[in-house]
């Protein structure tokens, strides 16, 4: 099964604890980030408040596409770039819900379940995802059977052709020991976590390429769409908690 964040000595040569958690950097506003989420709060309530006036199937899917469209907007345009290059780690300080706090580094599944929450979608817990096996949290978010991905030893170049063929939004990728997203948007695949490897930062980079990828190969990997699904995106409208699903439950 493959795991969340948990780097095992024989197959990977990285720091365990990760590097000394690094100070905000100079570009990063915590307070405008703060109102950034609170408008993109407001405006999951009064789409949500939309659905539940919607008086028909047509009107409710309407809803529906709208919000998909927002959600995955505001992750790519306003979550991501803000928790870019904060350092990642394994530490005791290594699970801020906020991006770039005083003295703290985030773990990979930490990331995970903090850029879902910054977004408005309720987890059941963001302790319980982060430290659950990635299949587990990628089972709770997609739970349909045809929506998990498996692909075998296959390069990174050639999984980068596999998920874009999925089409363009925003996925969930399990790998060996990590977790993260996949963002096939505007002809390029990226994948967006936080990073053990090279800088072991916060980054967004060309999955075809990434040395996390390569890692994984032996293993193979899951993917999950994000809130394709009626039941994730109703949640977020609704507020809903998410609970964890475990394997076989």
């Amino acid at each position: 099964m493959l795991l969340g964040c948990a780097i095992e000595p024989a197959a990977a040569s990285v720091a365990i604890e990760g590097p000394a958690a690094a100070a905000a950097p100079a570009g990063h506003d915590a307070a405008a980030y703060e109102a950034a989420l609170a408008r993109v709060e407001a405006r999951r309530v009064a789409l949500g408040q939309r659905l539940a006036a919607a008086d028909s199937g047509a009107a409710r899917e309407e809803v529906r596409a709208e919000a998909r469209a927002y959600v995955l907007a505001a992750m790519r345009d306003v979550v991501f770039p803000a928790w870019m290059g904060m350092s990642w780690g394994l530490g005791p300080n290594s699970t801020p819900l906020r991006p770039h706090a005083a003295g703290t580094e985030i773990a990979c599944g930490y990331f995970v379940s903090s850029v879902l929450e910054n977004v408005g979608l309720r987890l059941g817990t963001r302790f319980t995802y982060a430290q659950a096996p990635a299949l587990y949290a990628q089972r709770s978010l997609a739970p349909d059977k045809e929506d998990l991905h498996r692909f075998f030893s296959i390069p990174g170049d050639a999984l980068a052709r596999r998920i874009a063929a999925l089409g363009e939004g925003i996925y969930v990728i399990g790998l060996n020991n990590h977790i993260g997203f996949v963002d096939v948007h505007g002809g390029q695949v990226n994948v967006v976590h936080a990073s053990y490897t090279g800088a072991q930062v916060v980054t967004s980079e060309p999955l075809a390429t990434a040395e996390v990828i390569d890692n994984s190969r032996a293993a193979g990997y899951f993917v999950t769409p994000l809130f394709q699904d009626d039941r994730l995106i109703d949640r977020w409208l609704r507020g809903e908690s998410v609970p964890l699903q475990q394997l076989g439950s």
